[in-house]
């Protein structure tokens, strides 16, 4: 049962149609971010990685070493340290491991990237291009 008025989609594609690029992109992550939020903030830590970068952060927290990590005692240098800075810096923020919060650190760069890809392909692919792509893209997060 379609509960919009018949001509409601019409005029809504006319409106997203006379959005700047800038514009339409904020508009499309907005709800992105919206239909996102529910599964950063409610879902659990991974075993296999997070747990490890974020024992790792606690124990650089807890020993004072911001620049060498400790895995358990063993030097740990797999992880580029930005992460772990950032998993430190909201630890120290909040008090405790929020994932949704580390997860924001995920989504926006996503967004990031697919704002400078949509910019590149614009004059290329057209309005309907760039929606689609956007789209496509937004489904491999």
């Amino acid at each position: 049962m379609n509960m919009m008025r018949p001509g409601y989609y019409t005029y809504l594609r006319k409106k997203c149609q006379n959005l700047s690029f800038p514009a339409g992109f904020l508009l499309a992550c907005l709800g992105m971010f919206i239909l996102f939020t529910p599964y950063l903030f409610l879902r659990d830590f991974s075993s296999q990685n997070e747990l490890r970068y974020l024992s790792i952060a606690d124990e650089a927290l807890r020993n004072g070493h911001f620049f060498g990590f400790m895995h358990q005692g063993k030097p740990y240098a797999d992880k580029p340290p930005l992460y772990l800075w950032i998993l430190m810096g909201l630890k120290s923020l909040t008090g405790k491991h929020a994932l949704g919060w580390i997860s924001l650190f995920s989504l926006l760069p996503a967004f990031g990237i697919i704002f400078t890809l949509c910019y590149w392909i614009k004059d290329l692919l057209g309005k309907e291009g760039v929606a689609v792509s956007f789209l496509l893209l937004m489904t491999t997060y």
